[in-house]
């Protein structure tokens, strides 16, 4: 398996709260599998464009 260029990253609120991570829990098993797929391939093939991700500013982007 090709190893990870970068680590996805869960937003963690101050009080230690992951929202997208709860999020994720309760979508579908296909949408679910839908979502990893598209993680895994932006952590393995680093650097990836629009539209799988989206440049937001310097050293941030969002999927």
């Amino acid at each position: 398996m090709e190893k990870k260029r970068v680590e996805a990253r869960f937003f963690k609120t101050l009080s230690g709260k992951e929202p997208v991570r709860e999020w994720l829990k309760g979508q579908t098993k296909d949408d679910k599998k839908t979502i990893g797929t598209d993680i895994n391939t932006i952590e393995r093939t680093w650097p990836v464009g629009y539209p799988l991700v989206k440049k937001l500013d310097t050293d941030l982007n969002e999927k």
